[in-house]
């Protein structure tokens, strides 16, 4: 059966947003290849990402299991779940909810997030335009003094935290509300 390259390219660009970069260097391909590891707990092989994003040309396809840890790394149960219901432009819309732009709060901004009623964290900006440091965090993975670059917060959203740092240690991309959204945001 053959994929839907748009699709395929709709995929590459959520990826691309998700890592931050759109992949062009063997280094790029490396630290993709690892921070897919680092969210889903499956690999995929860094000539994998290279033969998918053009880098190197290849006759041969990416397999269902490939484009299913992509859709993972992104938030997506699997490869169907992905094509199903991910509407790219389509589902485009006018946000009417509650939103904060990180680069537009200033330094020492202190802003509070919850997805469940068990699980949230507090922030506070470091850095312009987008560092935080976790102050609190209850039954989520970052913990107080891990490092994050954070753009946007949406209620309704994932939340995203990119480049996260616990000691100095890289850990990755974190991705919270997965299921259910950002539920509350409040900054002061």
């Amino acid at each position: 059966m053959k994929t839907d390259p748009d699709k395929l390219n709709q995929l590459r660009e959520v990826v691309e947003d998700v890592f931050g970069l759109k992949p062009v260097t063997p280094t790029n391909f490396d630290n993709l290849s690892y921070q897919i590891f680092s969210t889903t707990g499956h690999k995929v092989g860094v000539s994998t990402l290279k033969r998918f994003w053009g880098y190197v040309k290849s006759p041969y396809n990416a397999t269902h299991t490939t484009l299913s840890i992509l859709a993972r790394y992104v938030g997506y149960r699997d490869w169907d779940s992905f094509c199903s219901q991910y509407r790219g432009d389509e589902d485009s819309d006018f946000l009417s909810s509650r939103l904060i732009i990180a680069s537009d709060l200033s330094l020492r901004s202190s802003v509070y997030v919850e997805w469940e009623s068990e699980k949230w964290l507090r922030l506070i900006k470091i850095n312009q335009p987008n560092i935080f440091e976790v102050t609190e965090s209850k039954n989520i993975k970052l913990l107080q003094g891990d490092i994050a670059e954070i753009d946007t917060l949406i209620i309704g959203e994932k939340f995203i935290a990119r480049d996260c740092r616990r000691n100095g240690v890289v850990l990755g991309t974190y991705i919270g509300a997965r299921k259910t959204g950002i539920k509350a945001i409040q900054s002061h």
